[in-house]
């Protein structure tokens, strides 16, 4: 995991590359599903819409892709675990939304005996996941910048929380080490489609061991299950590079 020193300027530009390289070589139906970078104006937009600066991590992350495709956001096919990413744009938008809720709802005061409201103000919403929203913390203080959840449930920042992380730059550089080095993200990990080379990030897999599905004596890890669900077959992604 990231430190302070190595989540400076271009880690999350490295983490990136890394991921791109990896999708290239093994997921190239995935690599569609990223947009180009953001439109620097895009981004000016996005924090005047919202009259927030957005981090700098965050804006490092749009420099490389302005989030997923329309397609992408709508089938759920994401290159992140547990994170649909959004464009500028989409940040705004849906910052703008759940602000309106928090509003309606009055979100922003935590409930009796709960440490974290629905909803704050200076938290920025960069991905989505069927709810709760994937959030980076500015609040002051410091573990400004660290990711959490939030929106559906009080905000979760405990460092078991699935989504929960010191910075993006971490979290990227988790990603990517996973990819090439095998292991999980906060508990996610990566499979690719039997029937075509794009990339899924699993949290749990309710399958047999390989050996009791004729695929090998002993192969019960679950590195090396296969996942037959109501979508797709999931297999193994490999490790590294060719």
């Amino acid at each position: 995991m990231s430190t302070a020193q190595e989540s400076g300027p271009g880690a999350v530009t490295r983490s990136w590359a890394r991921i791109d390289v990896w999708l290239a070589a093994h997921a190239p139906e995935s690599v569609s599903s990223l947009n180009g970078p953001a439109d620097p104006a895009g981004i000016a937009e996005a924090e005047r819409a919202m009259t927030l600066q957005l981090p700098a991590d965050l804006v490092e992350s749009l420099r490389c892709h302005n989030g997923a495709t329309e397609d992408a956001l709508a089938r759920g096919a994401s290159v992140l675990p547990g994170a649909d990413l959004l464009s500028a744009s989409g940040i705004a938008r849906t910052r703008r939304m759940v602000m309106e809720n928090a509003e309606l709802f009055d979100a922003f005061e935590p409930n009796e005996g709960e440490d974290e409201p629905y909803w704050h103000s200076l938290w920025i919403p960069w991905a989505n996941r069927e709810h709760p929203h994937q959030v980076v913390d500015m609040r002051p203080g410091p573990q400004q910048g660290r990711l959490g959840s939030a929106w559906g449930r009080p905000g979760n920042f405990s460092p078991d929380g699935n989504g929960c992380w010191p910075s993006l730059a971490a979290y990227l550089e988790a990603v990517a080490d996973a990819l090439y080095s095998g292991g999980d993200v906060g508990g996610w990990r990566a499979y690719l489609e039997a029937d075509k080379d794009e990339l899924v990030w699993e949290l749990e897999l309710a399958s047999e061991p390989l050996a009791e599905v004729g695929l090998g004596a002993g192969a019960d890890n679950l590195d090396h299950l296969e996942y037959l669900d109501s979508f797709c077959q999931l297999r193994p992604t490999p490790i590294g590079l060719p």
